[in-house]
């Protein structure tokens, strides 16, 4: 699978995943929203029924000649919307002055929610009768041998509730699609650190492979020219002896460089102590000045005119030094300049390092600390080097907690400032 193809498919399955989360998370709010609400709508309008049927079980009067009904007296309802029938058997007794609207005169209860037996059942539950276009909220009971029902108009309740579905339906719309426009951003932005990073992996294992391959070439020509001469003895070969030892070393410390910032990404451990800074610039500036002196290159060493003490890595700040130096001596020509100041600062130490060598072009800036990244300029010259050093040099400042600044014009030259604390804490 193409590496495009497989980061558009984890995004595609995070963008599902998402919409299936936010769906469903919809769905059931909407839900429970609208039971909620139409439970409370009814609520109160089983609450008025309760109250009525009370009132009637508790004042009610029903006349009876020979068994059979002839005069039925309700209590007067709490709301003039109330609707009541009272039946005995089949026969009604007793209506409401407020008719029934529906497709059949009388309302038709659900055979459900019963309460007794025979002709005693009770039917105490509250009860959504539909009639054609209509709702009706309605409960009956047993008066004696009479059935009464108390029905209420809930048309304007259902419309209340049909109100809230629509909003709910056009919310949860609107909310799916800002989800998925969201979910398709946020895919996008939770795989780039991880799209960044194959990319940093291929192209490190490409420049890995092509700086290893310069020098396992230089060996193997030279083991095969001893290979055809294996009669001559050491002696007369000790150029290419020579030359594989050196080339053997370069490999070993580029290997050793990219253990350092293998260890220190994953988890840099600082041995920290306290340090005489003048002691300790004074050593590096020392070793510096000579190889600077060798190349032809004028070395200028402003230290700090009170000692002050530090609490640093020693070996870390000292590679760190070393890398700069190394860096502004090797890119610098014949009759060149390299300075090392260090300035005392109210909450640490400044060191800068500059040198008047090539600089660094303005589009390359941000790639100099990238693993093996050497412009095509410095690669073409031949210059030795693994472009590594820099990326090291990152790794080491973020684990001592050290800013740092680059200041650089191609063809005049470059400035590496570093702001180092005064106490390092592990």
């Amino acid at each position: 699978m193409k590496r495009k193809d497989i980061f558009k498919t984890t995004g595609r399955k995070i963008m599902l995943m998402s919409m299936s989360i936010v769906i469903g998370t919809l769905i059931t709010f909407a839900w429970v929203t609208e039971m909620i609400f139409s439970r409370t709508l009814l609520d109160a309008v089983d609450q008025r029924l309760y109250t009525h049927k009370n009132m009637v079980l508790r004042e009610a009067h029903i006349t009876y000649e020979e068994e059979k009904v002839v005069e039925v007296v309700l209590p007067a309802p709490l709301t003039k919307e109330l609707i009541n029938y009272v039946w005995q058997g089949e026969k009604l007794v007793k209506d409401s002055p407020h008719l029934y609207k529906g497709s059949t005169t009388y309302p038709q209860f659900p055979k459900t929610s019963k309460i007794g037996s025979g002709e005693n059942m009770d039917y105490e539950r509250p009860v959504t009768i539909k009639d054609s276009k209509y709702y009706y909220r309605g409960i009956q009971f047993m008066l004696d041998d009479c059935k009464v029902q108390l029905l209420l108009n809930i048309n304007e309740e259902f419309l209340f509730i049909l109100q809230l579905r629509r909003a709910l339906q056009i919310a949860f719309c609107i909310l799916v699609l800002g989800a998925l426009i969201l979910a398709f951003y946020l895919a996008k932005w939770a795989l780039r650190p991880l799209y960044e990073m194959y990319q940093k992996q291929a192209r490190f294992i490409q420049d890995a492979s092509h700086e290893m391959r310069t020098p396992l070439a230089v060996i193997r020509g030279k083991l095969e020219l001893l290979a055809r001469k294996n009669q001559d003895s050491i002696y007369e070969h000790f150029d290419e002896l020579s030359g594989m030892m050196s080339e053997l070393k370069g490999i070993e410390k580029m290997n050793k460089d990219l253990l350092m910032i293998s260890k220190e990404d994953m988890k840099g451990v600082l041995e920290v102590k306290s340090l005489s800074l003048r002691k300790f610039l004074d050593e590096i500036a020392e070793l510096y000045g000579e190889l600077a002196g060798f190349r032809e290159i004028e070395f200028t060493y402003q230290g700090i005119q009170e000692d002050v003490t530090v609490n640093w890595d020693q070996d870390k700040m000292k590679r760190c030094i070393n890398i700069l130096l190394e860096n502004a001596i090797k890119y610098s020509e014949s009759n060149g300049r390299v300075m090392l100041q260090a300035q005392k600062q109210e909450k640490g130490i400044r060191l800068i390092v500059s040198d008047k060598g090539r600089g660094i072009k303005e589009e390359e800036m941000p790639y100099i600390f990238e693993r093996f990244y050497r412009s095509n300029e410095v690669r073409a010259s031949g210059m030795e080097g693994s472009g590594i050093g820099l990326s090291l040099l990152k790794s080491l400042c973020y684990t001592m907690g050290i800013k740092i600044k680059v200041e650089s014009k191609y063809q005049e030259g470059s400035t590496f400032i570093l702001e180092v604390p005064l106490r390092m804490t592990k």
